[in-house]
């Protein structure tokens, strides 16, 4: 029960001394749109990288994806970022309702 308390505590501090940074950040439109799609990002990271898992095992035959890399951390960033592109297009022109947006 104590460490409750003290990583309750330990988030508002850290709230309360990392809001006056942020906000003092510019800004960005690319930023703000990843904030609107944050949802869509959180319900379907799990389903991308369990499917680069499966690429990888069964196409590529290897278990790259198991080793802690740099780079392929890398690769599998800009190509997630690339997919979310237009799955975020799709889903917040045709199927808004999916991430709790009103159709309009």
């Amino acid at each position: 029960m104590a460490w409750a308390i003290l990583y309750t505590i330990s988030g508002f501090l850290e709230n309360r001394s990392l809001a006056p940074i942020f906000s003092k950040i510019p800004t960005s439109k690319y930023l703000i749109k990843i904030g609107k799609n944050t949802l869509l990002i959180l319900a379907t990271q799990y389903m991308l990288f369990l499917g680069y898992k499966l690429i990888d095992k069964i196409i590529f035959k290897s278990d790259y994806m198991d080793h802690d890399s740099y780079a392929i951390s890398l690769m599998l960033t800009a190509v997630t970022v690339l997919l979310y592109v237009p799955l975020a297009y799709i889903v917040n022109k045709y199927l808004p309702i999916i991430v709790g947006k009103k159709r309009g």
